[in-house]
């Protein structure tokens, strides 16, 4: 199974213009998953195509990776740059990685992305504890009246 390589062309792969809108881009994903899934098919080449249309729709079905990926396409399509290619990208952004566009990231930057968050913060600590409080005093009411609804039943 392969990923399409850097240089293939993701609209190529899904048989589609460079210039087609969202949908027409889901619906040739859609297409091709249909006619060559290899639980429906059986064959490698099958498997291949899915994998390539998936890595491709992967990159195509988001509007910033899209963008980005159409960036490096027309710089590719354009000619060698003589600017230094630092893997950032023509606009200083970090460039995902994997499936998904997952990047590497250490355990301060997730900490201080955390710390960031209000849900992180002293008043989100204080509102979570609240809602959980609060969620315990209703479960144990719902526990309450089951409880009092079997008795009565029970008795009669």
């Amino acid at each position: 199974m392969t990923i399409p390589a850097p240089d293939d062309d993701l609209y190529a792969v899904l048989g589609v213009p460079h210039v087609a809108p969202h949908m027409v881009i889901r619906d040739a994903h859609r297409r091709i998953i249909r006619e060559s899934h290899p639980d429906l098919v059986g064959d490698s080449t099958a498997t291949e195509r899915t994998v390539r249309a998936n890595a491709a729709w992967a990159v195509l079905k988001d509007p910033v990776r899209r963008a980005a990926y159409d960036r490096r396409r027309a710089s590719r399509d354009a000619g060698p740059s003589t600017a230094a290619d630092d893997g950032s990208g023509s606009d200083g952004q970090v460039p995902s990685w994997g499936p998904g566009g997952v990047r590497p990231v250490s355990v301060a930057q997730l900490r201080e992305a955390a710390a960031r968050e209000s849900a992180y913060s002293v008043i989100g600590r204080t509102q979570r504890a609240a809602f959980s409080a609060a969620s315990r005093r209703i479960g144990a009411g719902i526990v309450l009246v089951g409880t009092i609804v079997l008795l009565l039943v029970a008795l009669r």
